[in-house]
């Protein structure tokens, strides 16, 4: 009986081996991690939901579900696809965000924001008289811009019940990213400006009320994302740097990259996952020239992984990161460790993770929902 286990035992071995000589060596290494009870990680779809893509065409992750504004109308799915709401409501070049339970639909246009809860009933609306250029939500908070006709602009400040907090005029700049505390007690915005062919931008913070409280200056910078920590810290992204700050004992640390900035996703326990491009290195380099960078609010790096083609989007969720390039969706822990990937039958146009493990695909006129299962 041992004998013939063996030679079982052996035949596999021998069957292995030469898998790997036809098949070549990643598929053969992914079959005996599979002939071990490891390899890639199992999917299963818990659901589709088709639409009509067309150039209003907002998704948004929203409370563990998903939203879509689509053809005038503001449908939210669960996790299996299946309606919770659906709500007719016009709005022209729309946006979407959320917080606290509360889901914000931006009619850009005629500068109105309608705030909607978990049930799909329309609480406030709120007006600003002009365009909104976009708009930033944390903890029930809202905030939204306005673009003047020359440089400058006007940013409205709301608490969760629809007041108005504060109202801010910009002398000049234009804004290109806005945070807001977790407490809403303070407001981030990073302004550009740029005159006589020089470039600044400037990190300016000011209280739910308008009052200035501070700012830094950064000449021939770019700072295209802000982010708040939970104990109020703020983590600044530029196009080459990234940089921590205080209210109180203003800058903590400030660290070059060694790469420029692609794509950025802000995980709420503290941390970003950075997809960076070293342009160093030729194109047809990808393995090498592609990156995603894991630093914390304290500055440490986390790790560092090489991506093989462009990345198109990251996302991060709990202790998890996605990443995905044109037909291949890739997943890590929040250390860099690879668990995993999947091919993809279809392009990729974007990806929401709405938890640990479950994530929405966007694809051309659908969404897939899929829930993620590691083997151990």
């Amino acid at each position: 009986m041992a004998r013939k286990r063996r030679t079982r035992i052996r035949v596999l071995v021998m069957l292995v081996i030469i898998t790997i000589f036809i098949l070549g060596s990643a598929k053969g290494i992914t079959m005996i991690k599979n002939l071990m009870g490891r390899g890639e990680m199992e999917f299963s779809k818990l659901g589709v939901i088709q639409y009509d893509k067309n150039e209003d065409t907002t998704i948004e992750a929203y409370e563990n579900n998903i939203a879509i504004y689509n053809g005038g109308t503001l449908t939210v799915y669960n996790d299996q696809g299946g309606i919770l709401w659906a709500k007719e409501q016009p709005a022209k070049a729309p946006k979407l965000v959320n917080s606290n339970q509360l889901l914000f639909l931006a009619d850009r246009e005629k500068g109105i924001v309608f705030c909607f809860d978990t049930l799909g009933n329309l609480l406030w609306t709120a007006e600003s008289g002009q365009k909104i250029e976009d708009m930033v939500s944390n903890q029930g908070f809202l905030v939204m811009w306005s673009k003047e006709e020359a440089q400058g602009g006007t940013i409205f400040v709301y608490d969760s019940s629809g007041k108005k907090k504060g109202t801010i005029k910009l002398g000049k700049g234009d804004i290109i990213d806005g945070a807001i505390s977790k407490d809403g007690s303070m407001i981030a915005l990073s302004v550009l400006d740029v005159e006589n062919d020089k470039i600044e931008t400037n990190v300016i913070l000011y209280g739910a009320d308008g009052k200035l409280l501070g700012g830094n200056k950064y000449d021939n910078e770019v700072i295209p994302k802000l982010f708040f920590h939970s104990d109020n810290r703020l983590f600044n992204v530029s196009d080459h740097k990234l940089i921590a700050f205080d209210k109180g004992k203003g800058l903590l640390w400030s660290k070059e990259m060694d790469a420029s900035l692609n794509k950025v996703s802000w995980n709420e326990e503290g941390f970003v996952v950075l997809s960076l491009v070293n342009n160093k290195k030729m194109i047809m380099d990808t393995k090498n020239r592609n990156y995603l960078m894991m630093m914390n609010i304290d500055g440490e790096e986390m790790g560092r992984v090489p991506m093989k083609g462009e990345i198109l989007g990251v996302d991060t969720k709990g202790k998890n990161i996605t990443a995905f390039t044109k037909r291949t969706l890739y997943f890590f822990s929040k250390a860099g460790k690879e668990l995993g990937e999947k091919k993809v039958h279809s392009d990729i146009y974007g990806i929401h993770m709405l938890t640990n493990d479950r994530m929405v695909l966007i694809l051309n006129n659908k969404l897939e929902i899929m829930k993620v299962k590691y083997k151990s």
